[in-house]
């Protein structure tokens, strides 16, 4: 099984992060670069292996042309261990005419059509979800939000980075990150940070499906699959 997770910049002229664990939740890729729809599909079909699950960092499914999902109302009138998570309220104009095109629809499209896979979450099938690192952080890793690592009015460079060191510092803890090479530099590059950033995101995303399929996680489902969704983890205390 392969566990892919996918970071997904708005468009194609920024950073897309992209993860593959296999099923053991090792790290098989692990990369943050400018990455057209067909070159991420091609890394999905470089390492899929039956059955795939893909997690998305963005809307998969947007049917209201204008206003938010039911999902995102739902997220924000939820607590996960006492957090409140916010997610972007989203519609089928705003982004066509910010981004040209809603990217993870088209890029889910393509996964059905070229590679059969569902959207939504069936355990034992390729499906392809839309989930939120925010969000994950709060369902597996309570005790520790949160980490306040997104450079955003009211968080500079500097701070940022030392969150990102403590969300990485806390991988590495529990021996599931050890790829990042993250020093001192991260406080002084805004490009570093977000070239982490992503990957981390990215690792997050991956690294939630493994742990709903081999470490008992309890999936919360926000919305429907029908009006738009977003999947996240409870490890249940």
């Amino acid at each position: 099984m392969r566990f892919i997770g996918i970071d997904l910049a708005w468009t194609t002229k920024n950073e897309t992060g992209i993860c593959v664990l296999d099923d053991g939740g090792n790290i098989l890729h692990l990369s943050a670069e400018v990455y057209s729809n067909d070159e991420i599909i091609e890394i999905i079909q470089e390492f899929y292996q039956h059955p795939t699950f893909v997690a998305i960092d963005a809307p998969i499914v947007v049917p209201n042309e204008t206003g938010s999902r039911p999902a995102e109302s739902a997220l924000a009138r939820d607590l996960i261990h006492n957090h409140r998570i916010r997610a972007f309220h989203c519609s089928r104009s705003y982004l066509t005419k910010h981004y040209g095109s809603i990217r993870a629809e088209v890029i889910a499209q393509r996964l059905i059509s070229d590679m059969n896979f569902k959207v939504g979450y069936f355990q034992g099938e390729d499906c392809v979800v839309e989930t939120l690192p925010t969000g994950i952080i709060a369902g597996l890793f309570p005790e520790h939000a949160p980490f306040k690592y997104k450079i955003k009015k009211g968080i500079n460079t500097q701070f940022a980075g030392e969150e990102l060191i403590r969300l990485a510092s806390l991988f590495e803890e529990n021996g599931l990150l050890n790829e990042l090479a993250i020093n001192s530099q991260l406080k002084y590059s805004k490009n570093l940070h977000k070239h982490l950033e992503d990957q981390i995101d990215a690792f997050l995303c991956a690294y939630m499906g493994y742990r709903l399929q081999y470490k008992g996680t309890k999936v919360l489902i926000y919305g429907d699959y029908s009006k738009g969704f977003i999947l996240l983890p409870l490890e249940e205390r």
